[in-house]
């Protein structure tokens, strides 16, 4: 039960702070929903940004975006489930992260 509360917990930490794209006041168009199906890879997306540049054909973005998403959430997930000290200081990392991560995210959408 441990190990499923902690990455419950790391996996909220990750996420929630993305949730900004279900509660906007904007409309519901197909730019929205792109980024509605992005939500899956959006805290990987920043990191993914800065290793390949601006000149990378995207789908090399979102695989790395991907990659860097799920290796955040199991490593995070294993970190938390050691003990409960490490579940605290991943799920504070993991917000530290995920927050300024998901506000370029918002400007991105916003530009």
């Amino acid at each position: 039960m441990q190990r499923r509360w902690a990455c419950s917990a790391t996996a909220a930490a990750l996420y929630l702070p993305f949730t900004w794209v279900l509660w906007i006041d904007y409309p519901w168009t197909d730019y929205r929903w792109l980024w509605v199906k992005m939500l899956p890879v959006l805290p990987g997306l920043l990191p993914s940004r800065l290793i390949v540049g601006h000149a990378a054909p995207e789908w090399v973005l979102f695989t790395l975006a991907g990659v860097l998403s799920g290796a955040a959430l199991a490593s995070a997930g294993w970190l938390a489930g050691r003990s409960r000290a490490w579940l605290v200081g991943v799920t504070i990392a993991g917000l530290a992260y995920s927050i300024p991560c998901a506000y370029g995210a918002y400007n991105a959408f916003r530009a």
